[in-house]
């Protein structure tokens, strides 16, 4: 006869399969009604559970997650299709989907529970993939921002995807990878992992391995990643090693990328000595170019000068050639106010010639 601790840890047993089994059909139901991208999204089964958007909106979200997937593939030629065809890189974010089972009191109170957040962004993908034609399409022809910050999580995982609710409340997202801008990813340093829980730690996000490699962590790929029940964290992300790339370094510079002492500091670190004499090098030219550009706006300065003077020595001549038209006004003026007198005067004239004329012809003269 089974006693009465084997009966509840059999009736445990039977509602975890059971909910294992439930969500594992929800998911599947949700797939088949909703398609492949389906956003999961349920506490518990809503009415509806398809989430739909504009067809615009839905489009542009499709190509994004195809540049994605893309760029994870070194595909430089499709990633500029994509952007041809109306996909924006500086919003191309990884989607990670997790769905796990919250389990509360003695494992008796089991629901399902899901999040989808964004993740790595595009540009972040193709730098730390070392793909130095991706980037470069994406900084030329998608005009991505290489001074924006770039910032992903990744999941935490128990044994069969149970979690406690205060578990999910503050750790479903086990780490957050931050780097300020694209330029300390390039260069591989500058950046932190902040482990979220109870006990919350940080770190330099990009770390060191016994071989020299430089490694650290990503979600898998994909442009849509869905978790549900790793039973490993190598079934939630990757261990990724990164090999920086000064013609990255270099290209984030051309097209922009502010150069600031933290970064310089940082570019000091790399043991690689190409990457802090790449933003030296462009820092010099940077230099170069302000005093070429000082020289010539103080060209401008002079010639604005000489063209002032100019004008000053215009304004000169056309105030006396004012004066000079004022002077031909009034005498004008005291003409016309004459005239009248000089009309009388005149009529008169013209007829005493008259009348002398006659009286000379009369004579016979």
């Amino acid at each position: 006869m089974p006693t009465f601790p084997g009966v509840i840890n059999n009736l445990r047993a039977h509602f975890l399969k059971e909910s294992h089994a439930n969500v594992i059909t929800r998911s599947q139901d949700l797939t088949q009604r909703c398609g492949p991208k389906a956003k999961l999204s349920f506490q518990s089964p809503p009415p509806a559970d398809c989430i739909t958007s504009s067809p615009i909106s839905s489009m542009a979200s499709d190509l994004n997650l195809g540049l994605i997937e893309a760029t994870e593939s070194g595909n430089a030629a499709q990633v500029q299709r994509l952007i041809d065809a109306g996909a924006k890189p500086n919003d191309a974010r990884k989607m990670v989907s997790l769905v796990g089972i919250k389990t509360e009191g003695d494992h008796f109170d089991v629901s399902t529970v899901s999040d989808t957040i964004q993740a790595e962004s595009v540009l972040a993908l193709a730098i730390l993939h070392g793909d130095v034609d991706v980037v470069r399409v994406l900084l030329e022809h998608g005009r991505v921002d290489p001074n924006k910050r770039i910032e992903w999580r990744i999941a935490h995982t128990f044994k069969n995807g149970h979690y406690r609710p205060e578990t999910w409340a503050m750790q479903r997202w086990a780490t957050t990878y931050a780097f300020p801008n694209a330029l300390l990813l390039a260069i591989g340093k500058g950046g932190t992992w902040t482990e979220h829980g109870t006990n919350r730690r940080s770190g330099e996000a990009i770390v060191g391995r016994e071989n020299g490699e430089m490694a650290l962590s990503i979600n898998l790929k994909g442009g849509h990643v869905k978790l549900t029940y790793g039973k490993s964290a190598d079934d939630f992300r990757t261990w990724f090693a990164y090999t920086p790339k000064v013609e990255i370094v270099e290209l984030l510079l051309r097209f922009g990328a502010k150069i600031t002492q933290a970064k310089l500091n940082a570019a000091g670190k790399n043991p690689d000595p190409a990457f802090r004499e790449a933003l030296e090098r462009h820092w010099r030219n940077l230099v170069d170019t302000v005093e070429v550009q000082k020289l010539e706006i103080h060209r401008l300065h002079e010639r604005i000068g000489v063209l002032e003077s100019r004008v000053v020595a215009g304004e000169e001549i056309r105030l006396g050639l004012r004066s000079k038209t004022d002077g031909l006004v009034a005498m004008f003026k005291d003409l016309s106010s004459k005239s009248p007198g000089f009309s009388a005067k005149s009529e008169r004239l013209r007829n005493r010639n008259a009348e002398l004329t006659f009286l000379l012809s009369s004579r016979g003269l």
